[in-house]
């Protein structure tokens, strides 16, 4: 939010011209004009990360090591021009 604030006080309009992006969507909807923001998967990463540790824990020699992609959501809102919310699949 501070960025747009800066970009006002040089005479720049968001997102006529400069499209702003935010990383987590915390408070990105409050502010003007509302921020696009790609949202992490939070809620979802601390499930997997709690199953992992308690599988690990539970057979800790022969439990494969993992990797795991979450994908986060991209909302769309007016800061990039933008009007529809777009998302990326999750994968586990």
């Amino acid at each position: 939010m501070g960025l747009v604030e800066r970009a006002h006080e040089h005479g720049l309009t968001v997102p006529d011209d400069l499209a702003v992006i935010t990383y987590d969507d915390e408070v990105a909807a409050a502010a003007d004009p509302p921020l696009t923001a790609v949202r992490p998967q939070k809620h979802r990463l601390g499930v997997l990360a709690a199953e992992m540790a308690l599988a690990r824990a539970g057979d800790p020699v022969e439990r494969p090591v993992h990797r795991v992609q979450l994908w986060p959501t991209l909302i769309v809102r007016a800061s990039c021009g933008g009007t529809a919310p777009v998302s990326a699949p999750t994968n586990r």
